[in-house]
């Protein structure tokens, strides 16, 4: 029998998909089953477990491929993207992004986006949340006097090329498919935690690109009052 460290990390590439060694083979118990056999176990309860927590955490981009497509990509996705903590609510922050480089997805490009919609949604569920900034006055007073501003721990911005806010919306089922025109431009979604619950509000490009700069911390914003009262009324910013 080999040493335990080197037998661990075999057992662990294995699970991902790679062939066991002689160590590991050697370390488990050969009985009716075979030690192959016992490994192939572990390497499905391992894609099957996980692709099914994740699966509850997309539905919308169940309803958009289909439960056969979506558990399919989810079980390559574990094996590309296994998780590096024991906190199992924060893994499948990566499915967008794999989603994007996904051959078979490639006829649905904005599949990544509605994961990264998701995603965002999953994420704020279950955050803490975070008082709200309300003062108007002392907001414009901070703002003239320098002071920076910065998304709101309870928000979320979504740029996409696609009619992102549409297709949340059809696939939600508060408009029809006939409703949705996948060719028409990009939108933006805030997403904003309050009370316990996700909101989605749909930008135009002038409060999206306000947000981006901020995003991005950039230096240097200008925000008019009409535009900071907005912001602050949708629960979007916070004072650095």
């Amino acid at each position: 029998m080999g040493d335990l460290g080197d037998i661990q990390r075999s057992m662990a590439r294995t699970i991902l998909g790679q062939e066991a060694d002689d160590s590991l083979l050697g370390a488990i118990k050969d009985d009716h089953l075979g030690p192959a056999a016992r490994l192939r176990i572990h390497q499905n309860n391992f894609r099957e477990s996980l692709s099914e927590a994740l699966l509850g955490i997309f539905p919308l981009c169940q309803a958009l491929v289909g439960e056969l497509f979506l558990r399919q990509a989810l079980r390559h996705f574990v094996l590309e993207y296994p998780p590096v903590d024991a906190a199992l609510y924060a893994y499948g922050r990566d499915v967008a992004n794999f989603f994007g480089i996904y051959s078979a997805a490639k006829s649905v490009p904005y599949l990544a986006d509605v994961a990264r919609l998701e995603w965002y949604t999953h994420e704020l569920a279950n955050a803490e949340e975070a008082a709200v900034y309300e003062d108007i006055t002392a907001a414009q007073a901070a703002h003239e006097a320098g002071m920076g501003f910065a998304l709101h721990d309870n928000a979320r911005v979504l740029d996409s090329n696609f009619p992102i806010y549409d297709l949340w919306q059809a696939l939600s089922g508060q408009i029809t498919p006939d409703d949705l025109n996948i060719e028409d431009d990009g939108q933006t979604i805030l997403l904003v935690l309050h009370g316990g619950q996700v909101f989605y509000q749909l930008l135009d490009a002038e409060t999206a690109g306000t947000l981006a700069k901020l995003s991005g911390d950039q230096k240097d914003i200008t925000i008019g009052s009409a535009m900071l009262e907005e912001l602050i009324d949708r629960g979007a910013i916070k004072p650095k």
